[in-house]
């Protein structure tokens, strides 16, 4: 009889020790190990020698293996409850760690990541592409890389040091800002760059949109709004704000709320004895100032026809890759966040334009053809550059020839 404290004191110490070790066992696994969470579509898997491996979900990734996407794929990898990445479509990653150091070696293509809870001081993660090594602690932000063009990272909450190896510089980015690298007559470019109100690819913002507290995180550290009401203090123009209202607000509440205001990806005004509409966003009408349209980062296409504007600026639309405007009036053209632009402007009356930097390491034209004045910005290569009378504004640090 006894024998019964002595045996409960044992069982209880074991009870201790396994315990004990099963915590210590997940604060390692925490640590420093990287599960795959999700895979949608296409997904390739690969180790460190090259051998493929099914990339099934709950596989634990081991140093140097490479995870690699297809289109309208992704794969979600779980550094642990509270901090996760998502790779996205077309790209390839590879995996690194030693102890407690971690690193994601974007090759080529796009990831989202989130950390939700701040590494302790004694871990690491790092974001590494080939001109930039980001150091993540406690934010959320998009990576972009490419072998051949600009590279950036946008963070929407939070702060991540950026050491950029091609310049030797280190910057400090947070929440609303983005950082781009770029090659331009053979010298490397960092640029800083505020960013519009949601003006990120349609992917990360499905990641935001399907996460409540990562969205109220982002809306509380960038300012950036949820919704925008459909007023004369965003939209001064009756015809514009009459035009977004009809096509944009689903419910007709006067409200564009987030899933609509990144569902506005085209805006088409035409006016005069020819006009005709032939897609169902097309209006007949003439508008005087585009004033909110900076409100749309998802904006991909702007077509107007003899419209009474003498200034357009589609800086904070950087999804925005057509943009026509045919007699128009045109004195001012702001397209200095508009990298991946394709252009035709026809007016006699431009006389300053703001580009970007780089147009995606691609030439930019501008020529007057004599009938009286036109502005031609193309991805044609071997062009020469002809301003015919258009002047470029000082705030333009290069152009791309």
């Amino acid at each position: 009889m006894k024998k019964k404290p002595l045996i409960a004191a044992v069982s209880a110490i074991v009870l201790i020790t396994v315990i004990a070790f099963i915590l210590a066992l997940r604060g390692r696994m925490t640590a420093s190990t990287m599960r795959i969470n999700a895979i949608e579509g296409t997904v390739t898997l690969t180790d460190a020698n090259g051998k493929e491996q099914p990339p099934a979900v709950g596989k634990r990734l081991q140093d140097g293996n490479i995870l690699e996407t297809k289109e309208s794929s992704k794969a979600v990898v779980e550094l642990d409850e509270d901090r996760c990445v998502y790779i996205l479509e077309f790209s390839k990653a590879g995996f690194h760690k030693t102890g407690k150091s971690m690193k994601l070696t974007m090759e080529e293509g796009s990831t989202f990541f989130y950390i939700a809870e701040k590494l302790a001081g004694d871990k690491s993660f790092e974001i590494e592409t080939s001109t930039m090594v980001i150091g993540i602690r406690g934010t959320s932000g998009y990576v972009l890389a490419s072998k051949d063009g600009p590279e950036a990272v946008t963070i929407t909450s939070g702060t991540v040091s950026v050491y950029c190896s091609k310049t030797d510089e280190t910057f400090e980015v947070s929440a609303g800002q983005k950082l781009a690298v770029f090659q331009t007559d053979g010298e490397w470019i960092a640029e800083f760059r505020e960013i519009g109100a949601w003006g990120l690819p349609s992917e990360a913002m499905d990641i935001i949109l399907s996460d409540g507290d990562l969205l109220e995180e982002i809306e509380t550290e960038t300012g950036w709004a949820e919704e925008v009401s459909l007023d004369a203090g965003n939209f001064p123009d009756d015809t514009f704000r009459e035009y977004i209202s009809a096509n944009y607000d689903r419910d007709g509440n006067g409200i564009l709320d987030l899933t609509e205001i990144i569902s506005v990806d085209r805006i088409c005004f035409r006016w005069g004895e020819d006009a005709r509409v032939y897609e169902p966003t097309d209006c007949i009408g003439n508008v005087r100032t585009l004033q909110g349209i900076e409100l749309f980062p998802n904006l991909k296409g702007l077509f107007l026809e003899h419209q009474d504007l003498t200034e357009l600026d589609v800086s904070k639309n950087p999804e925005l890759i057509s943009l026509e405007a045919m007699d128009c009036g045109i004195t001012y053209l702001d397209i200095s966040g508009n990298s991946a632009l394709l252009a035709r402007i026809n007016t006699g009356d431009v006389n300053a334009v703001s580009v970007p930097a780089s147009f995606g390491g691609r030439e930019v034209l501008y020529s007057d053809n004599g009938d009286g004045g036109r502005l031609l910005l193309s991805y044609d290569e071997g062009v020469e550059l002809n301003t015919g009378g258009v002047t470029l504004t000082p705030e333009i640090v290069h152009l791309d020839f």
